[in-house]
C-alpha cells in the first residue's frame, strides 16, 4: 500500500467513526426526569426539572410553575430509582418526603402523588413530557 492509498484508507476510517457517533442520551432515572412536564388534567401546571450547574448544588432543581407563580423544590432519587425525595423550598421548612414515581415505557409521561397544594386533587397525577 502506498502513502496515498494509506492516507485515503485512514481518512475513510476516521469519517466512519465521525458519522457513526451517536448522541449520548442519559437513560438513567434522573436523566429521564430532566425537562419540562405538563400536568395532564388541568394542563396549566408545568414541572420544570433541571440539573444545577456544577458547583451550585444548593440551587433548586425542580420548579412547579402555575402561570406567573413559581414554587421551588429540590429533589433526589432513592437508590432504587422508584421514589423521588422532594423538598419544598417555598415554605421555608423544607421537608424531604419520598414520592413514588413511575415513568411510562416510552418515557413521555410520569405519574406521582400530589406533592403540593396547587396541584389538582387527582391521584396519581400524570405529567406529560413537553
Amino acid at each position: 500500500m502506498n502513502l496515498k492509498s494509506l492516507s485515503l484508507f485512514v481518512a475513510m476510517i476516521a469519517l466512519g467513526f465521525i458519522s457513526c457517533k451517536k448522541d449520548k442520551t442519559d437513560d438513567s432515572v434522573n436523566g429521564r426526569f430532566q425537562g419540562n412536564w405538563i400536568e395532564s388534567s388541568a394542563k396549566q401546571i408545568v414541572l420544570a426539572v433541571s440539573t444545577p450547574p456544577a458547583g451550585d448544588e444548593n440551587l433548586p432543581n425542580l420548579r412547579l410553575i402555575n402561570g406567573s407563580t413559581t414554587y421551588f423544590f429540590d429533589y433526589r432519587f432513592n437508590s432504587a430509582g422508584d421514589s423521588v425525595y422532594i423538598s419544598d423550598l417555598s415554605t421555608g421548612g423544607a421537608k424531604n418526603v419520598p414520592y413514588k414515581i413511575t415513568f411510562s415505557g416510552d418515557g413521555k409521561s410520569l405519574t406521582i402523588k400530589k406533592f403540593h397544594t396547587i396541584l389538582p386533587n387527582v391521584e396519581p397525577l400524570t405529567f406529560n413530557k413537553q
